[in-house]
């Protein structure tokens, strides 16, 4: 039987949407979307039938804010990823420092790695895996609100870093830098073999982090001496 964590050590509301919505991390996560009935998500959640058209308008759309509840994150810390991009581009501006710019792909690294580690919800990461080999709109929707305001950022570092690149070297290497930082997300059971190390202890995190920031670095700095 699948067993989850209670939702009410994340969201703190008694309530019957508060309930369908982890009844719903429970069922898709193990289930799958067309295999989850109304019916099972309404006895789960110990709520009427009518209670996920009601609170959610259908079961479609209570999928989609299942999915959106792992990556709600990543719209927190946006903000300051934006910050860090802004600032890096003015001192680029003001004084052509490359260790400015430097320095805030190393703050970026740490704030994605950090965070997106931090507090996983693994149900919704399960109902992402699930689902982002499908042509599912809700996926299409998690990667256009969460995921490319992300790479944006990353983008506009790296173009600072390796300027008069092609658009082509730029997104292959932001790719490069995101495949690192969510690897240590996605694959814990093999770092945890590998490594024999807790990949979610924060001195563990500390260490990757500082690692990607490291590696991405050199590889920035080899591919500036020689381009192509």
């Amino acid at each position: 039987m699948f067993e989850s964590p209670s939702l009410t050590s994340t969201i703190s509301l008694p309530d019957a949407r508060a309930r369908l919505l982890d009844a719903a991390l429970q069922l898709f996560s193990a289930k799958g979307l067309d295999a989850t009935s109304i019916r099972e998500l309404a006895t789960l959640a110990d709520v009427n039938i009518a209670a996920v058209n009601y609170h959610f308008g259908s079961k479609e759309a209570l999928h989609a804010e299942a999915l959106r509840y792992g990556f709600r994150k990543l719209s927190e810390i946006q903000p300051q990823l934006d910050v860090l991009l802004e600032r890096a581009q003015a001192e680029w501006s003001q004084s052509g420092s490359i260790e400015a710019v430097e320095a805030g792909l190393v703050a970026f690294i740490h704030l994605f790695v950090t965070t997106t580690v931090a507090s996983p919800e693994e149900r919704s990461l399960l109902i992402f895996d699930r689902e982002k080999l499908t042509a599912n709109p809700a996926v299409q929707q998690i990667i256009r609100e969460f995921f490319e305001p992300v790479g944006r950022v990353l983008s506009g570092f790296i173009a600072l870093l390796l300027p008069g690149s092609s658009e082509e070297t730029i997104t292959l290497s932001t790719y490069s830098v995101i495949s690192q930082c969510v690897h240590l997300r996605n694959a814990r059971t093999a770092i945890r073999h590998f490594t024999k190390r807790d990949p979610l202890d924060p001195e563990f995190v500390l260490l990757m982090a500082n690692h990607i920031s490291a590696f991405t670095l050199a590889a920035l700095r080899g591919m500036r001496k020689n381009p192509g």
